[in-house]
């Protein structure tokens, strides 16, 4: 009779504790603080072409599109040349056709009704002629220290035809397919109205408007329109919908957009990669005359072993960045922002800004594109 009491206490016991559990889930109400709105600037200039600043402001955990900035006085001013005026296009751009000039500082300045002015200053560095020296491909077992993984690289030097008097330069490496890279994407305005009456969803509609009607580097582009949109099978089914309306065409240059990353890392006490990143070396100095590089690409060795090499080859190329210490300190902050994003141990990694009264960068540099071997 005990035992059978004790199996009815237990039993009892064990229903409230989960009736307790379950009726401890509930929805939570979070009120998430809505911060002032600040102006964010993306202005990073090269010598390669016209002035391009693009104008937005931050937003909210909830938001998923960005609010563009079309009412802005833009000015460009460098010393007693006369002041640039950037001309408003579209989604936030303000452009001007002139190009800048590698040496000259360069003022911004942005007025917003609502805002207070910002400013900021910066310039393209001097540039200074890189070459690869001669090689031959010497493969290499390199275990990088950052994530514990063993990489087939083979050591290249990178050397400056004169001494770099404040380097602060970027390596990273590229590879470029003959297949993919040539090719252009472009989706009309109208056919978005046409996607959007047979259902492809609203936000996904939105995002598209943005990327129509330009000629783009790969229809990943546009199919990224749909991230966070919709469940897997109806992402599937629209990426055939959305394929069926795009253009296509070839063209004979270049973009550097175009270019995929490969690997890349330091081989000598000036140079060094940040957190887990295995794309970009950075490095500084002063009267810099050469920089010790390993690349790799995780399939070169394979290939060139059992001669899968496809035809027209694989270009690999070295890009070589020499930036302002604007540049510099924007992008190896981004790195390890964005490299510290899932590790629960770290603290946060603020990028670096150098723009008064609002965020982002005004940066420069000059960039070198070399090549270094097809297969």
């Amino acid at each position: 009779m005990k035992k059978c009491c004790t199996y009815i206490r237990v039993s009892s016991i064990i229903t409230v504790i989960i009736l307790l559990f379950f009726s401890c889930t509930r929805d939570m109400d979070v009120h998430i603080k809505n911060n002032e709105k600040k102006i964010v600037v993306q202005g990073l200039f090269s010598d390669e072409k016209g002035w391009d600043i693009v104008l937005l402001t931050t937003k909210n955990m909830t938001q998923n599109i960005d609010t563009y900035i079309k009412n802005a006085t833009v000015e460009i001013a460098s010393g007693t040349d006369p002041i640039i005026r950037l001309h408003y296009t579209k989604f936030g751009h303000y452009q001007s056709e002139q190009k800048p000039v590698a040496g000259k500082v360069y003022t911004l300045k942005i007025d917003v009704p609502g805002y207070d002015q910002i400013n900021a200053q910066s310039s393209i560095p001097l540039p200074v002629k890189a070459k690869v020296d001669d090689f031959t491909i010497n493969w290499l077992t390199y275990m990088y220290p950052n994530d514990l993984l063993d990489y087939d690289v083979f050591p290249l030097t990178v050397r400056f035809e004169k001494p770099v008097p404040d380097a602060n330069m970027v390596f990273r490496a590229k590879k470029f397919n003959p297949e993919s890279g040539y090719n252009r994407y472009l989706l009309p305005s109208s056919a978005v109205k046409e996607l959007e009456q047979q259902g492809i969803p609203p936000l996904a509609a939105t995002r598209l408007r943005q990327v129509a009607d330009q000629w783009q580097i790969s229809r990943d582009v546009f199919e990224k329109c749909f991230n966070g949109t919709e469940a897997y099978t109806e992402i599937t089914n629209h990426y055939n919908m959305l394929r069926e309306k795009l253009r296509k065409k070839t063209v004979k240059q270049r973009e550097y957009a175009a270019f995929e990353p490969t690997q890349c890392f330091a081989n000598d006490n000036r140079t060094s990669n940040i957190s887990y990143d295995t794309n970009t070396v950075f490095g500084q100095g002063q009267q810099v005359v050469e920089a010790g590089l390993l690349y790799a690409d995780p399939n070169l060795k394979y290939d060139m072993q059992y001669n899968y090499g496809s035809k027209p080859g694989i270009e690999y190329w070295l890009e070589v960045t020499q930036g302002s210490i604007d540049y510099y300190e924007y992008y190896r902050t981004y790195i390890l922002q964005i490299s510290q994003r899932l590790n629960p141990y770290s603290g946060p990694v603020e990028v670096y800004s150098n723009i008064n009264n609002g965020v982002g960068i005004f940066a420069g540099y000059h960039r070198q594109m070399i090549h270094i071997l097809t297969y």
